[in-house]
């Protein structure tokens, strides 16, 4: 081998290795459990991690290496978290059923370990029934890894991160079983023939038809903005 080449390659090992050392390895633990939390007034049973609902916010940095250990506290439930919108192994995508992961059994802690590969502000929820909507979700924001200052507009003293999400009284499982009851259930805001003769004469025959055939397709009523 010619010491030209060896230059090279010791170079090339010496800049491969000082990339792997910077690399962070950033950890969390989260602990998934039911409490009674009270957001409309009414205490209720709910799914918190960490004591918290919702969810508390992940933060890392492009580059990191990600380490979550998932504590599995309900009772008689399987759980889960899938990283949404995020690139990683199949194995740590965190969807029962799918690539070979099949849970979190109760009273089991379940590690999921990626290298963080993008950046940006995502989410991160239970794929495990009705789990998402009893409070299993929460933030991720993902930082660049070269930090890029921001412009003087855009400068600011704090970022907040805002999740915005519908809360019911009712559990999942209730919510669940009375729209397989009925379909439309939680739609309260029902027309009757006199509203459609009433768009008829206004819109015309064919773009009334077209209007309720696009709602029929979503199966919603356009006149009831809860589509549980």
């Amino acid at each position: 081998m010619s010491k030209k080449l060896s230059h090279i390659l010791l170079i090339g090992v010496g800049l491969f290795s000082s990339t792997w050392v910077m690399a962070a390895v950033k950890e969390y633990d989260l602990t998934i459990a039911e409490q009674t939390v009270n957001i409309t007034g009414k205490p209720l049973k709910r799914i918190t991690v960490n004591g918290k609902f919702v969810a508390p916010l992940l933060e890392f940095e492009e580059g990191d290496e990600a380490v979550i250990r998932v504590h599995n506290k309900l009772k008689n439930q399987d759980s889960s978290i899938h990283w949404h919108g995020l690139l990683l192994p199949g194995i740590m995508d965190g969807v029962p059923g799918f690539n070979k992961f099949h849970g979190i059994t109760p009273n089991t802690t379940y590690e999921y370990k990626f290298k963080v590969r993008q950046n940006g502000t995502y989410w991160y929820h239970s794929h495990s029934k009705g789990q998402e909507q009893d409070g299993l979700y929460g933030a991720f924001v993902i930082y660049p890894k070269d930090k890029t200052p921001l412009t003087a507009a855009e400068k600011t003293d704090r970022d907040y991160v805002v999740l915005l999400s519908d809360f019911h009284n009712s559990t999942s499982d209730q919510i669940m079983k009375n729209i397989k009851k009925e379909a439309d259930y939680y739609q309260n805001r029902r027309e009757t023939v006199f509203d459609v003769l009433k768009q008829v004469k206004r819109d015309g025959l064919k773009a009334t038809w077209q209007d309720r055939s696009m709602w029929n397709q979503m199966r919603m009523l356009k006149t009831d903005m809860s589509d549980v």
